[in-house]
């Protein structure tokens, strides 16, 4: 199974979640919810076709397939990002920042392109 975020829209309080819950299900042959934030849906889902599910889903800005779940601080993403494998090569960091959420997204994009500069070497 692989885990995917769902960056859900603001626009409802229920909907955004209900719809991406309801076609993940249709469109899997297994899933759980891990987790719910603020306009931040977590599911681990098995056989999941998230290139069609994007097309079907009105209420979802993105998904993304997760790599690792951390506390919203840096020291716990530096942590975590050590235990990811990624290939060495060029990446572009972007980070987004749902309402007064923290750290603030600069300081997210810079501390991941700390880690990622320095394990390329």
């Amino acid at each position: 199974m692989k885990t995917y975020a769902f960056e859900l829209s603001g626009e409802h309080e229920t909907l955004p979640r209900s719809e991406a819950l309801a076609l993940v299900e249709i469109n899997s042959t297994g899933f759980r919810e891990l987790g719910f934030l603020d306009q931040c849906l977590i599911v681990e889902a098995e056989d999941l076709d998230v290139q069609l599910l994007g097309t079907r889903l009105a209420m979802t800005h993105r998904i993304i397939e997760v790599l690792a779940v951390c506390d919203a601080n840096l020291k716990a993403l530096a942590q975590s990002m050590s235990l990811i494998y990624l290939p060495s090569k060029r990446y572009l960091v972007r980070a987004r920042r749902i309402k007064d959420a923290r750290p603030a997204a600069d300081a997210v994009e810079h501390e991941v392109g700390r880690i990622l500069f320095r394990s390329a070497r």
